[in-house]
């Protein structure tokens, strides 16, 4: 998953990108102006300092059990889960949040998520379903 945040302010703010989503460990990637945290399970695992910016570009590797975080190329942070892979496959999102009243909300303005090249089997090979997702369903 790639994302860009941006409106950040100076510790008012922040977004997030979210993968695993709905699994048994969800991990999300909190973005702030200067600062990267990523969380397993609602529990940071990690704190990276940023250089300070209005907005940032966060990129989620999602390899089996591991995750990979970059944020704009050069910050990384790394998560192995302690459970097996089948159960924490999910979904992704985006969320966005303010420290206190009156203080702006950001914003995403570029979203793109793609398959690792050899992340599902070829043809004949078995296939998972995703009972319940809501992709591309104005509805949810």
């Amino acid at each position: 998953m790639d994302a860009t945040v941006t409106g950040l302010g100076n510790g008012t703010n922040q977004g997030a990108a979210q993968v695993r989503n709905k699994s048994r460990e969800p991990v999300a990637v909190s973005v702030g102006r200067g600062t990267m945290v990523p969380l397993a399970d609602g529990k940071p695992v990690a704190e990276r300092p940023l250089v300070p910016a209005t907005g940032h570009q966060i990129q989620v590797t999602v390899n089996g059990r591991t995750i990979t975080v970059r944020v704009d190329g050069t910050v990384t942070a790394r998560w192995t889960s302690r459970y097996k892979a089948t159960d924490i496959t999910g979904g992704t999102g985006l969320r966005v949040g303010v420290n206190r009243a009156g203080a702006a909300w950001p914003s995403f303005s570029a979203l793109a998520v793609k398959q690792l090249p050899d992340a599902l089997p070829g043809p004949g090979g078995a296939q998972r379903a995703a009972p319940g997702a809501g992709l591309m369903d104005p509805a949810a």
